[in-house]
């Protein structure tokens, strides 16, 4: 029993023997200190030693694992990515049972500060529609900065996070966080390559070296200018109505494997100078959110241009752009549903414009602008409404259009039919259908004291209009009219139409005895008015005739018209 107990006694011995570390094995470390970049990482270290050890750190973001162990051990060594600029340094310290210990020093190096671009060329097409002309760049940076686009270069925009989302992003000290920069773009109208450089530069002072840039190539442009130098406007004006086609986004193509002459909604001229030169083109349904585009300025030998249906244009508020302003040969322009909002200046330089429509449009009052365009005879505003509005009253939508803010309230709250526009004598059309004109037209006294000359059937000057007063009324029209000074208005006017607008008021004089007005056909075009103006007044003027019958009473040598008569 004895000896049996001995056997397990000294098989006890032997195996802690085999288990117990051996205290006599100094503590070793196979590597020496570990020097790290700012993004931190894993390292490995060879402890030897033959006893329980454990490792210390100072700093949180050193870790070791295993942190303690009993013998020899490969350990992994965990260093965070830094948040400071400048070295960090901790020291591990690897200590036994017996009080044996040794150190080794980690060092980081802090990041700089920096602004760098994953993608410092960025190369982008001379024209592509208005969706699509825009691109990003991702930039890490540890710091804020300005983006300083060449003065020159005014066609790139950019725009960056805003300082609050700024400084979000960095809040992660010199860490590098990406920022994304969204820059858009405009057609290239050149014909030549455009690259320019695009500086980043670091915003805190102290800091102007901390940058980097951006190179955006461009390309070229159709050379229509090139053609023009050499004299060949022919091929010019081809380049140019496919260029604006193509920038209007047309829902047709030119089939540009026909002539020119061929061509859908294009006349060109037969004979003359212009010989072969586009007279005439047309662009119907397309879909764009700008001006007319650059290329519309060379069609100089085009007398009328027609632009029709622009997609959703009730929801758009563009200009027309000063590129068309250049065409002093124009005569007829037609920019019915386009979008537009408003005219540009230059206008003025159309000499020869003689009927403008802008029917369709969105304006809100008529554009100022068209006052100076003295060689115009015709204008069309009809139907600038964004939407039907009966009751102006009662809305709480703004930025309606259909001229509403053409007839501003006075004082007293009253509004007016616009006195400017009836001091307009060159115009023989004037279109002002289906839009938000409220208020009254002015009285025959109101225009009277304003200056406006009175009817005279004696001393009637017949330049002033091709209708001769005397020779259409009877003896009693002549005694009407020198019994009562009725005010000369649009005396060459030959159309006008105002119906179905938010008037009101009475019908003076110088509107129901107008010597035109049975031209107006005004029981359809001048007096039906509709719905109720900003004061909640019914629309509609009062006393409105049936007929015209009192009307050729007052003008007995007047051919009576079917439409204007009681059958």
């Amino acid at each position: 029993m004895n000896m049996k107990r001995n056997v397990i006694y000294l098989l006890f011995v032997a195996a802690l023997a085999a288990c117990s570390p051996d205290v006599d094995i100094p503590l070793q470390l196979g590597s020496e200190d570990i020097h790290v970049g700012p993004e931190g990482g894993v390292r490995t270290i060879e402890i030897n030693v033959g006893e329980p050890w454990t490792a210390m750190t100072n700093e949180p973001w050193v870790a070791i694992s295993p942190a303690n162990g009993k013998g020899s051990e490969l350990c992994q060594v965990m260093i965070d990515s830094t948040l400071v600029n400048d070295v960090r340094e901790d020291v591990v310290r690897i200590q036994t049972a017996s009080g044996q210990y040794k150190e080794f020093a980690v060092v980081q190096d802090g990041f700089p500060h920096q602004i760098s671009v994953r993608k410092p060329v960025i190369e982008i097409k001379d024209f592509d529609v208005l969706d699509k002309r825009k691109f990003e760049v991702v930039v890490s940076t540890n710091v804020d900065f300005d983006v300083q686009i060449p003065a020159e270069h005014s066609w790139l925009t950019c725009e960056k996070p805003e300082a609050e989302e700024m400084e979000t992003l960095l809040d992660r000290g010199a860490r590098p966080r990406n920022v994304t920069l969204k820059f858009k773009w405009n057609v290239n109208p050149t014909s030549s390559e455009r690259a320019p450089e695009i500086n980043l530069v670091a915003s805190a002072e102290g800091l102007e070296d901390v940058m980097s840039a951006i190179t955006v190539r461009q390309g070229a442009a159709p050379d229509i200018q090139g053609y023009v130098d050499a004299g060949d406007l022919v091929a010019a004006d081809s380049l140019a109505l496919l260029s604006i086609s193509r920038f209007l986004g047309c829902w047709s193509e030119y089939d540009t494997g026909l002539r020119m002459a061929r061509w859908d909604g294009v006349t060109l001229h037969k004979s003359g100078k212009n010989k072969g030169r586009v007279k005439s083109a047309e662009f119907v349904f397309f879909e764009t959110n700008e001006a007319l585009p650059y290329a519309v300025k060379y069609l100089t030998a085009a007398e009328e241009l027609y632009f029709f249906s622009n997609v959703n244009s009730f929801q758009k508020s563009l200009s027309l752009g000063e590129d068309i302003c250049e065409l002093e040969n124009l005569k007829k322009l037609t920019m019915f549903s386009y979008g537009l909002t408003e005219l540009p200046s230059k206008i003025k330089n159309m000499k020869s414009l003689r009927y403008l429509d802008l029917g369709g449009n969105n304006f809100a009052s008529i554009p100022k602008e068209l006052r100076e365009c003295e060689s115009l005879k015709a204008l069309f505003l009809t139907s600038n409404q964004r939407g039907v509005i009966m009751d102006l009253s009662n809305t709480v939508k703004k930025d309606i259009g259909g001229l509403v803010e053409e007839c501003p309230a006075d004082g007293s709250g009253n509004r007016q039919f616009p006195q400017w526009l009836l001091e307009w004598e060159q115009l023989d059309t004037l279109r002002l259908s289906v839009n938000y004109l409220q208020g009254t037209l002015p009285s025959d006294q109101e225009l009277l004291d304003k200056g406006f000359k009175a009817w005279d059937v004696d001393s009637f000057d017949s330049s002033v209009t091709e209708v001769h007063l005397a020779d259409s009324l009877g003896e009693a029209g002549k005694k009407y009219f020198k019994e009562n000074r009725i005010p000369m208005v649009l005396p060459n006017t030959d159309f006008l139409a105002i119906n179905l607008n938010r008037l009101s008021g009475d019908i003076p004089k110088w509107l129901k005895f107008h010597p035109k007005l049975d031209y107006w056909t005004p029981l359809l075009l001048v007096f039906p008015q509709e719905g109720k103006d900003m004061n909640g007044t019914a629309a509609g003027f009062k006393d409105v005739p049936t007929n015209l019958n009192y009307y050729y009473e007052i003008y007995s040598e007047k051919k009576w018209s079917d439409i204007n008569v009681e059958k």
